[in-house]
């Protein structure tokens, strides 16, 4: 009777932790990602909605990605939420694809040690995007922490846009920038408002080049029903890293290509209270 005990308490120990680390792998129709531990290692896509409960915790592992081509929400709860690339076998994160009518909300979570935390690719599109309360942190990829490529410009309707709201997060310990494909633009209004950027590095060479800034993107004069709103964030201490050398090479912060020549800055702190040292150190080159 005891031996029995013991094969079926053994046999309890062996599904919880199975269970508390789920394997997520192939396509899905829809997924609900539940509290615990899970592991993606391939490419997973769910062409319905993308569901993450609070207290999830996913470990993506060389090739992991998750493909998300209709609804994502993610709401966490004091950040109890975590993305997180396996240590020196790092896995990519998400992909926002596909044209749909659903949202995309992604708050009170923690992304770090990835190769590129949230990538909305070519083509997309979503009735809002909303990114806050999160924090991205020490994440590896030195290509972008987020990245927004455009979505199509053949809406049904001219005043059609996206909402695309970043607020109240964490940038912090990263090596790469946030990429807008189009910091004005007649299809995505994009806000990024108090938000905390913060020890990132920039890795690139030595010669000035717009795409070695935290944050950076094209502003046209045509084309251009939205400006992009960046207001109340904290940029401190985020530099320019030599690819060659390692070393550090000047204050990496804010830059814009294109054929707009000014771009609203105003009422973000920039390390400096001083405006000749803003506009000496600070405000890069437009």
């Amino acid at each position: 009777m005891k031996r029995l005990f013991f094969l079926i308490l053994t046999l309890q120990v062996i599904t919880n932790v199975s269970y508390a680390q789920d394997t997520l792998a192939g396509n899905y129709s829809k997924l609900n990602i539940s509290s615990g531990k899970h592991i993606i290692k391939e490419v997973v896509t769910i062409t319905g909605k993308l569901t993450v409960e609070a207290g999830a915790k996913i470990e993506f592992i060389e090739a992991g990605v998750l493909v998300c081509e209709s609804a994502v929400e993610i709401i966490g709860k004091n950040h109890n939420i975590e993305f997180a690339g396996k240590n020196k076998l790092e896995g990519v994160g998400l992909i926002i694809k596909n044209a749909d009518s659903s949202q995309v909300d992604i708050s009170n979570a923690v992304f770090k040690g990835l190769q590129l935390p949230i990538f909305f690719d070519f083509g997309w599109k979503r009735l809002a995007v909303n990114i806050s309360d999160n924090e991205f942190v020490n994440n590896i990829g030195k290509v972008s922490v987020l990245q927004v490529l455009n979505p199509p410009f053949n809406f049904n309707q001219s005043d059609d846009y996206i909402p695309f709201r970043i607020i109240h997060n964490l940038f912090a310990g990263n090596n790469a920038a946030i990429y807008f494909e189009d910091l004005k633009s007649d299809h995505v209004k994009i806000e990024i408002t108090n938000n905390t950027f913060a020890n990132n590095s920039v890795y690139g060479f030595k010669n000035y080049n717009i795409s070695t800034n935290l944050i950076y993107g094209r502003a046209d004069q045509l084309f251009s029903r939205f400006s992009a709103k960046l207001e109340g964030n904290s940029f401190v201490s985020n530099y320019l890293v030599d690819n060659l050398s390692d070393t550090i090479v000047h204050i990496a912060n804010f830059g814009v290509y294109g054929t707009d020549k000014t771009f609203d800055l105003a009422n973000n702190y920039w390390g400096f209270s001083n405006k000749e040292n803003i506009l000496k150190d600070y405000m890069i080159k437009l």
